[in-house]
């Protein structure tokens, strides 16, 4: 129970303490949320970091295997050709029959000069 005040100014003195004291509880709430939000904020930071770091490691090692991959299809395109030199159409695949379907005036040393262009163009690359 409250005393009865005797001036309005002290009623006002009672009042702003209880105010201050619930604003004072109210700023320690938004510090302790602050430091919270920091925190989680650290954490975030760090796990994004480490999800770049994963990031740029898939994207070397998807560009280290594009790079063996093209490698490797030089050397089977390398090896056919030369098979297909020495043994003649024993070798020749029927994918790349497909593209000589329509020209086939073609003789084995046209194909082999193709073949050879094209390796061309794979070296420069």
């Amino acid at each position: 129970m409250m005393k009865p005040f005797r001036y309005a100014s002290e009623k006002r003195q009672v009042y702003e303490s209880d105010s201050d004291n619930d604003e004072e509880e109210y700023v320690k709430r938004l510090k302790r949320r602050i430091v919270s939000l920091q925190q989680d904020d650290a954490l975030k930071e760090a796990h994004i970091s480490s999800l770049q770091s994963q990031l740029t490691n898939r994207d070397l090692t998807i560009d280290q295997l594009q790079g063996d991959v093209g490698m490797l299809m030089s050397i089977v395109y390398d090896l056919k050709t030369k098979l297909e030199k020495k043994f003649g159409n024993e070798f020749v695949d029927k994918e790349d029959e497909q593209f000589y379907v329509g020209r086939p005036e073609q003789t084995q040393e046209q194909r082999a000069a193709a073949h050879a262009a094209a390796k061309l163009n794979v070296q420069q690359l």
